[in-house]
């Protein structure tokens, strides 16, 4: 995590503005480094989000339906998720990067 020399605004529905005070990346290796980048928000310290257009940009594919979001590059599905019936928002399971390439048996 690294501080930001300029804080980023981040509109909010109701006008009022958060402010990203630090950049990093997401330890999620199978994502291309251009999706990892992400901004840390103290005000959002309750649940992270993430944005869809950077997943795009890189070169995934983004998927939603009625119930399920899925990410692929290429043909390999990098993360899947379900969306919530209560508050309607989709939630992406997050790979544990200790499993995502695991080691050989000795």
């Amino acid at each position: 995590m690294r501080p930001l020399a300029h804080p980023v605004a981040i509109s909010n529905p109701n006008g009022t503005l958060m402010y990203a005070t630090h950049e990093a990346e997401l330890d999620i290796p199978l994502l291309p480094a251009a999706a990892r980048r992400v901004y840390i928000i103290p005000d959002l310290s309750t649940a992270p989000l993430i944005a869809v257009a950077p997943l795009c940009d890189a070169g995934c594919i983004a998927t939603f339906t009625k119930t399920t979001a899925t990410v692929h590059l290429g043909p390999k599905l990098l993360l899947t998720g379900s969306r919530d019936p209560n508050n309607g928002l989709w939630h992406l399971d997050m790979p544990d990067p200790n499993h995502a390439n695991p080691s050989p048996p000795p």
